[in-house]
């Protein structure tokens, strides 16, 4: 059987990959994404790249734009912009955009989607992810402003996940019943000030007749070198003949001991991966790039070499180094960290990878110093004087 997946909230299509990623270790399992919904332009562009479509439409540039007008767009996911300012960008980025949404089956922003709209792309629909915006559920967040979190009605940008009820009950109305539901957030959907809206989302697909498993998971255990908690929610809906127990059916818990059910189910669930199948351990070293010789690592690496300012410094000192051959630094720094764990000249686990790295605090710094202590010769025409001596994932 062959899933259709709705990918909502799609971004650059990390829900799609952990499908592809299934599908592979997984037998007679299959996929098929029927349609997509994201707003950002250049999110949508990147995750076509990365599908390596190419603009081979026979359309002009005015087709394209009128069609490209029919969506509401972004450059920043927070604020909508004017069809005009995409035109600014210049006919090769109205050609990607254009082929990101066609190629994608991209419906634009999920406010304006409805259950007839998908259901004039596929007859059916067995699949929702919805890895809804995280901003306003995140600690970052909470430190820098009031957070109205996922509270429905609000306008914040987490917010959006009631969208996807309202489209859940107008396929429900359409007679179109998704087995699955699968969602992505960070952890701190779970703490005390969003839990209760969790909840109020679980009870609102209860009535939907789905139940709900939640888990925390994290990427380490799955082959991945790197520290990330995530909360991960399966909704299977009734219908559908599959034994599966709703985490919350006990509402008189506390949240306390709702959080220990659900780091209980996780460590079931992830047992039953690992007797279903191998995930790989992917090595941190291969990830880093750090052959210099190869040019194409050799300019990356250039490009990411901070000037030497007291904010990059501080950033040296008070993050995770990932790699370095100078063993008198890995020294130090192990002496600082002593849950620090390296093989040979590299760290296991990098720490959760942001989006921007040139921040503090990041995933972790790569040193660009040899052995001896000296920055590496294949990286030339650098003035070290006013460079540090290491780089940015």
């Amino acid at each position: 059987m062959k899933f259709k997946v709705f990918e909502a909230f799609a971004g650059i299509g990390s829900q799609r990959k952990a499908l592809e990623t299934l599908s592979e270790l997984i037998e007679n399992f299959d996929f098929e994404i029927v349609a997509t919904s994201e707003w950002d332009c250049f999110a949508n562009i990147s995750y076509n790249a990365m599908k390596n479509k190419k603009d081979k439409s026979k359309k002009s540039l005015e087709e394209k734009i009128d069609y490209l007008s029919n969506f509401i767009h972004s450059l920043d996911s927070k604020e909508s912009i004017d069809i005009q300012k995409i035109v600014k960008k210049g006919d090769r980025f109205v050609s990607l955009l254009y082929e990101s949404y066609v190629s994608n089956n991209n419906l634009g922003n999920i406010t304006k989607i409805t259950g007839r709209n998908l259901i004039g792309i596929a007859e059916n629909i067995d699949v929702i992810t919805y890895s809804f915006p995280c901003q306003d559920l995140s600690s970052a967040s909470s430190l820098h402003h009031p957070s109205q979190g996922m509270t429905k009605g609000s306008g914040s940008r987490s917010s959006l996940l009631w969208e996807v009820e309202r489209i859940l009950i107008e396929l429900n109305a359409l007679d179109i019943k998704p087995k699955f539901l699968i969602l992505e957030n960070v952890t701190n959907i779970l703490s005390p000030e969003h839990i209760e809206n969790y909840k109020k989302w679980l009870e609102e697909l209860k009535k939907l007749n789905y139940c709900t498993q939640t888990y925390i998971l994290s990427s380490e255990d799955f082959g991945i070198p790197q520290k990330r908690k995530r909360v991960i929610a399966l909704s299977v809906y009734e219908g559908s003949k599959i034994n599966f127990i709703d985490t919350f059916k006990e509402r008189e818990k506390s949240n306390l001991e709702l959080r220990e059910k659900i780091i209980s189910e996780a460590k079931a669930l992830k047992e039953e991966y690992d007797r279903l199948t191998y995930f790989p351990k992917k090595d941190l070293n291969k990830i880093l790039k750090t052959n210099y010789k190869n040019s194409k690592y050799n300019h990356e690496a250039i490009d990411s070499i901070p000037r030497r300012t007291s904010s990059r410094i501080k950033m040296y000192e008070n993050n995770p180094l990932l790699f370095s051959e100078c063993k008198t630094e890995r020294d130090i720094y192990k002496h600082k960290n002593k849950k620090s764990q390296f093989k040979e000249n590299c760290a296991i686990l990098s720490a959760t990878l942001t989006t921007k790295q040139d921040r503090h605090p990041n995933a972790g710094i790569i040193s660009v110093l040899d052995k001896n202590g000296r920055p590496n010769i294949s990286l030339k025409n650098i003035n070290w004087i006013y460079k540090m001596h290491y780089r940015f994932l």
